[in-house]
């Protein structure tokens, strides 16, 4: 579902922000993206669907990323930004949700059905015609997360999504991401959300994937997780 060879970036000449990265993601696989700021998981996000060129080859759903494919790459990948600022743009939180589907041909119908399901199941139907700048950062993630779900991408791909939740909406967000039947790429640094919902595990630093492997062995690893700047989760704490 997401296969990259031999992916490098520079955003300046001589100072790669990727090194060489090869990574296979199978389809329906849950995999996590961590490691500390700077490591590079949002380039690689960015890269993922075409926001930056790269040498090497990514392919998404099938599909090689270049200009040519984008259109349809964005139709089956959704992406959750880190900032919901960045996200939502239209008026309303309705007007957000109907702006993919519609413009992707999907009727007003199947639309509107799709909007009622998703509010529904993300337990925010009171935020459907909410202005947006009136809503808190909380309200405005999950609405963020709501945009992505009403396209029915086949690959989601989301940039710390429990950031700004309180504890009963990362709970919600939690069990949405358990319950998705779908590739699912996450980067974050909450690792205990991680360990809930991703069976593996990649860690980056220095734009490299140093590290591959089960969430449960990888996450537990004390000496791995400090080499890399990272702290192992609460829960392998207590």
């Amino acid at each position: 579902m997401i296969i990259l060879n031999n992916v490098s970036f520079s955003y300046d000449k001589g100072k790669e922000i990727l090194h060489d990265i090869n990574l296979h993601i199978r389809k329906g696989e849950k995999t996590a993206l961590i490691g500390a700021n700077g490591a590079g998981k949002s380039t690689l996000i960015k890269a993922l669907v075409g926001l930056i060129s790269v040498t090497g080859s990514i392919a998404v759903s099938g599909m090689e990323v270049s200009r040519k494919n984008l259109a349809a790459i964005r139709q089956k990948t959704g992406l959750v930004l880190q900032n919901s600022d960045n996200q939502m743009f239209m008026p309303t939180v309705y007007d957000d949700m109907r702006f993919g589907p519609l413009n992707y041909g999907i009727s007003g119908e199947e639309t509107e059905r799709r909007i009622d399901e998703v509010l529904e199941k993300l337990e925010i139907s009171s935020l459907k015609n909410r202005q947006n700048h009136k809503l808190s950062g909380g309200e405005k993630k999950m609405a963020s997360i709501a945009t992505i779900l009403v396209m029915d991408p086949d690959t989601v791909i989301m940039d710390e999504p429990c950031s700004s939740l309180d504890p009963y909406n990362r709970r919600k967000v939690i069990n949405i991401i358990k319950s998705l039947d779908k590739t699912l790429l996450i980067a974050s640094h909450d690792l205990d959300m991680i360990l809930e919902t991703c069976e593996r595990t990649l860690i980056m630093k220095d734009g490299r994937i140093v590290a591959d492997g089960q969430t449960k062995e990888l996450l537990k690893n004390r000496e791995l997780l400090e080499n890399n700047r990272l702290e192992l989760p609460l829960k392998y704490q207590l």
